[in-house]
C-alpha cells in the first residue's frame, strides 16, 4: 500500500466534503471545490502527480499541516460509553406465553451474557 496516496485520497476527500459542511458560497468552500477540481485534473497515477497534488492541498489546509496534527495527537484521557439494546419482536406468530418464553429469555440472556463479559466503568475483570 501507498501511504503518500492514500494520504492524497484522504485529502481529496476531506476537500471535496468541505463545501458540503460550510455554508453555502462560503470562500473557504469554494476554494477546496475548486483546488479539488484542479488536483482531480492534475492526478495521473504517477507518484509526482501524487507529490504535486498533495503540495496543492496545502492551499487550503495550510503549510506542515499534517506535521502538527501529529504533534497535537496523544494519548487524552477519556470515558468510553457503549450502549446496547434488545430487539424484542413483536409479530405475533406463536403463542403468547410461548413467544414471552422464547424471546424474552434469548433476548435479555445475551444481554446479560455480553454484561458479564464486558464490565461497567470502575469495574475489573
Amino acid at each position: 500500500m501507498n501511504l503518500e496516496a492514500r494520504r492524497l485520497s484522504w485529502d481529496f476527500e476531506l476537500l471535496a466534503s468541505l463545501p458540503e459542511v460550510l455554508p453555502q458560497q462560503s470562500p473557504l468552500g469554494n476554494k477546496a471545490r475548486a483546488l479539488a477540481n484542479k488536483i482531480m485534473n492534475t492526478f495521473d497515477g504517477t507518484m509526482d502527480s501524487v507529490r504535486e497534488c498533495r503540495q496543492m492541498a496545502e492551499d487550503v489546509m495550510g503549510k506542515g499541516w499534517q506535521e502538527d496534527a501529529n504533534k497535537q495527537t496523544g494519548q487524552q484521557e477519556g470515558t468510553l460509553w457503549a450502549l446496547g439494546y434488545c430487539h424484542i419482536d413483536t409479530a405475533w406468530y406463536v403463542a403468547a406465553t410461548v413467544w414471552r418464553r422464547q424471546r424474552l429469555t434469548v433476548g435479555y440472556g445475551h444481554g446479560a451474557q455480553l454484561s458479564k463479559k464486558s464490565p461497567g466503568p470502575g469495574q475489573v475483570k
